[in-house]
């Protein structure tokens, strides 16, 4: 039930970041310009993750905290592995064009979003439980 429940609220985080992208691309970006609207749009996925995390362990029944943490370690590759994978060959990008995204000394707070999926799972556990 775990791995299931996993996997459906990993693919419903994307679902997630592709609307906010959306989103934040093509009606706030322009108004509000892209560097503002991307920290704030990094910062509500951060809050729709905790959320939805907190949602699916109301049903782990019989999951540990050692659970827990593999499921955020398994997002947070995946994640990672994903956001490669589509900057390299779905969008043609360079790695320093993907890895732009990870550079927080130039006010880019994508690692929050890899953060959140890595702890979330455990906050939200052992609030639970």
């Amino acid at each position: 039930m775990v791995v299931i429940s996993a996997g459906i609220v990993w693919f419903l985080f994307l679902l997630m970041a592709v609307i906010l992208g959306l989103v934040r691309d093509r009606v706030l970006a322009p108004r509000l310009g892209d560097a503002r609207v991307r920290r704030l749009m990094t910062v509500v996925l951060c809050l729709l993750i905790f959320l939805s995390t907190g949602i699916m362990v109301q049903y782990w029944n019989e999951a540990t905290v050692w659970t827990a943490f593999a499921v955020g370690v398994s997002w947070t590759a995946a994640t990672f592995v994903f956001e490669c994978a589509m900057g390299r060959v779905a969008m043609k990008l360079s790695w320093d064009e993907i890895l732009a995204d990870y550079n927080v000394c130039q006010g880019r707070l994508w690692p929050l979003v890899l953060v959140s999926t890595l702890t979330a799972p455990v906050v939200c556990w052992s609030t639970v439980m």
